[in-house]
């Protein structure tokens, strides 16, 4: 039982009330969404799809093709920034259980149109292969929510972040044959990349991946 006032007419009542039922603020938002027939959240900026199933959600962010700064650290003691052309490129987030799970990086010529449009697979360090999904270190552990703050946040580390060579295999066997005849004499590729000019880049012949259905599947696939 409780106690509530309500003024009413210049009449102070004091009335008593009980609950009926408790229940989280989340259940109860999740529960007047779907009753009212909508399903998908509202959405943070720069996010152009959105999916889920069951306990799963996976958010597609896309960015413009864009000069890009990367650190890369040859030795892991000095890093060098390099300053590269980007194409359209797309970040697939993965929440499980409103808790962060994953996050893909995918490069695309053209502006995604529909879930049958394939990625390519970005030629960058820090992404695991085959599936390019992206090494987020401890800070995995600070994307706590779904909001627009904690996907600006995502975005904003992985450009902001020391690339190194834990994963330099697939990122050296994913380089395209444009940016292989810029190289000079045994220079790092990235050195050659920054020599690619930004009108170019989406003419790039990039790597051939997967369509983003395709990537749900595998997604929503796993266990």
């Amino acid at each position: 039982m409780g106690e509530i006032i309500e003024i009413n007419d210049g009449i102070v009542e004091l009335k008593t009330v009980s609950t009926a039922r408790r229940v989280r603020l989340q259940d109860f938002t999740e529960a007047l969404l779907q009753s009212s027939g909508i399903r998908t959240p509202i959405l943070p900026q720069g996010v152009v799809f959105y999916a889920s199933k069951d306990y799963k959600k996976a958010y597609l962010i896309e960015r413009e093709p864009v000069m890009a700064k990367v650190l890369y650290s040859h030795d892991r003691d000095s890093s060098k920034e390099y300053m590269v052309a980007f194409p359209w490129h797309y970040f697939l987030v993965l929440f499980e259980n409103y808790a962060f799970d994953k996050c893909y990086f995918y490069f695309r010529n053209k502006r995604i149109m529909t879930v049958e449009d394939k990625f390519c697979i970005p030629p960058l360090p820090n992404l695991h292969s085959p599936d390019c999904d992206v090494c987020l270190g401890d800070f995995r552990y600070q994307v706590t929510a779904e909001t627009p703050e904690k996907m600006t946040d995502l975005t904003n580390y992985f450009f902001a972040s020391t690339f190194n060579t834990d994963l330099n295999q697939f990122f050296r066997d994913k380089i395209p044959k444009q940016i292989t005849l810029l190289k000079q004499n045994q220079e790092h590729c990235l050195n050659a990349w920054q020599r690619l000019g930004f009108g170019d880049v989406c003419s790039v012949e990039w790597f051939p991946y997967q369509s983003l259905a395709r990537c749900l599947d595998n997604v929503w696939g796993k266990e």
